[in-house]
């Protein structure tokens, strides 16, 4: 029997995650009430690259804060950036693809969760012009600590996550493996994930929400594992770091090798 996880993840990372967990042997039933819309400004990336100085901290919280940033840059200016500023991207996928677009000044701090980052990031930002990318609203904790330590503080907001209605097929297929209990786990890669999948079960399958809540959960952090156990979830697994290839890791020694 095959173990099914739901996979709650943006509809633009959906098949991305899908493709791995089953690399993982798990099949991905596929459910998203969430989309990703960039935040577009006009004339962002001329502004950007006036304002840059030699031994700036950008400090990126996501690979898809970096892809927004990069594309509001043309390349004449994205090369201007590279070799003037400090790289400090916060999660195993962010560096990579820190890497994968030529930051050459590039400081990883493995951390646990957004706490521990602003943590290690105090004695490389203290006195510095720091410029923080992240999404609208992702962790407001960060942004204040690194107000506090920053010379000068700028911050951008590179995308933002909107509510989205599931495809009618994804709630069908929800609805009959909820009835047959054969969701087998659920996978969360963010808070805002968490509370919509769980306001979408409430709305769409009021009846069963009591036993969508006993299904185990995997999260990619800390603060995601904190919001799905506030909400009543049993979580079970979470990596050491935030990445999926790790909490995948988990999952599989637990479910699949029994």
């Amino acid at each position: 029997m095959s173990v099914k996880v739901l996979n709650t993840r943006p509809i633009e990372l959906l098949t991305e995650t899908s493709n791995l967990l089953r690399e993982f042997g798990f099949e991905s039933i596929e459910f998203s009430g969430l989309t990703i819309e960039e935040i577009v400004v006009e004339d962002f990336g001329t502004d950007l690259a006036a304002l840059c100085q030699a031994d700036d901290a950008w400090v990126f919280t996501s690979p898809r804060g970096l892809e927004a940033i990069r594309r509001r840059l043309s390349d004449e200016q994205w090369e201007f950036v590279l070799p003037r500023v400090h790289f400090f991207p916060i999660g195993l996928k962010t560096k990579e693809k820190a890497i994968e677009l030529g930051a050459k000044n590039l400081l990883f701090l493995p951390a646990r969760d957004s706490e521990e980052f602003s943590k290690k990031l105090i004695p490389h930002c203290r006195g510095r012009r720091v410029f923080l990318f992240q999404g609208e609203s992702a962790y407001p904790q960060l942004a204040e600590s690194l107000k506090a330590l920053a010379r000068e503080f700028f911050q951008f907001s590179a995308y933002r996550v909107a509510f989205r209605e599931p495809a009618r097929e994804s709630l069908e297929q929800l609805s009959k493996l909820l009835q047959a209990r054969e969701i087998h786990a659920l996978i969360f890669g963010s808070s805002d994930t968490v509370k919509r999948t769980l306001e979408l079960v409430g709305q769409k399958f009021a009846e069963m929400k009591s036993e969508f809540l006993k299904i185990p959960v995997g999260a990619i952090g800390q603060r995601t594992a904190e919001t799905a156990r506030s909400l009543g979830f049993d979580v079970r697994w979470m990596p050491t770091l935030p990445n999926f290839q790790g909490l995948l890791e988990l999952m599989k020694a637990d479910l699949l090798h029994k």
